[in-house]
């Protein structure tokens, strides 16, 4: 969910370069057979001229077709970067075409109005929520506030293109030095284009 290093993973016994980027989906990559994923990074200590695997994020893939997300989200801990992963179901079946899917990765709970649905959203949860007729939806979050209650964060148009499906991320912002304690929320939208073939429905 942030801007991350270079990762790799194995795949038959070869180095896997990860090209992502936290503004877009990457392409399709293939899993391992036994499911299980290591992503790492490669350093070159000083002392030597070959690089080392140095592990950031391991999870086992559910069962199923799939394909999968993998998410990863930078948190720190005594000022060092690491990964969190959640692995989310992404075939057709779980996010129709036509329809907008929304998590919370907020630690607060959140009351969402999205294509004219009231929804809310626990920490971690998701929805969805079809497109409207229109060609466009509004999206509308409040987050859950100790002192005040309820505090309206978001409120925004969304445009709807046909033969898509599209994902928002909820995320707290992260604290800094003029705001150490946001109220706000960051959004994440991706938006995925489909091709119906004669073997079903293609993720592009």
């Amino acid at each position: 969910m942030h801007d991350i290093p270079q990762f790799y993973y194995d795949y038959e016994g070869e180095p896997q370069k990860l090209f992502v980027s936290a503004g877009s989906f990457s392409q399709l990559y293939e899993a391992p057979l036994d499911r299980r994923i290591r992503f790492y990074v490669e350093t070159t200590p000083t002392d030597s001229s070959a690089p080392v695997k140095v592990p950031v994020a391991q999870m086992n893939l559910p069962s199923g077709d799939g394909p999968f997300l993998v998410v990863l989200r930078t948190e720190f801990r005594n000022g060092e970067p690491y990964y969190r992963n959640a692995i989310i179901d992404a075939s057709i079946d779980s996010h129709p075409v036509g329809a907008f899917r929304i998590f919370n990765f907020s630690k607060r709970d959140m009351a969402v109005q999205l294509s004219g649905e009231n929804l809310l959203l626990k920490s971690g949860e998701s929805k969805v929520v079809s497109y409207p007729e229109e060609r466009k939806a509004w999206l509308k979050v409040a987050v859950a506030d100790d002192d005040e209650g309820w505090i309206k964060v978001v409120s925004s148009p969304r445009s709807v293109s046909s033969r898509t499906r599209t994902t928002f991320f909820l995320t707290d912002i992260p604290p800094s030095e003029g705001d150490p304690n946001p109220k706000g929320v960051s959004i994440r939208e991706f938006r995925e284009r489909t091709v119906e073939t004669e073997s079903g429905i293609l993720i592009q």
